[in-house]
């Protein structure tokens, strides 16, 4: 009565189906001013229509690794690119 129509609470859709790697992270470490690792070794790789989310509790690295992959971070090892263009 709600929404004015009947609400199905069962989802229909196939299997997912990925497509190309558009951001692709290869053994991403983030280090802070006295050497300690706050984002290690991440691989990740997200593919054309995924939308992907980073979660964490504060001080977990998300901010480093985001701050990483956009260039904003100066102690970083690895590697970030964008469809194929080098980010890191």
């Amino acid at each position: 009565m709600m929404v004015g129509r009947a609400v199905s609470l069962k989802v229909e859709k196939g299997p997912a189906e990925p497509k190309e790697v558009v951001l692709e992270v290869r053994g991403l470490t983030v280090r802070s001013e006295t050497g300690q690792a706050v984002v290690d070794n991440i691989d990740l790789d997200v593919h054309s229509g995924e939308v992907v989310c980073v979660a964490g509790v504060q001080g977990n690295g998300q901010t480093e690794l985001t701050q990483a992959i956009l260039g904003l971070q100066h102690f970083v090892t690895g590697s970030a690119k964008l469809k194929g263009e080098e980010l890191v």
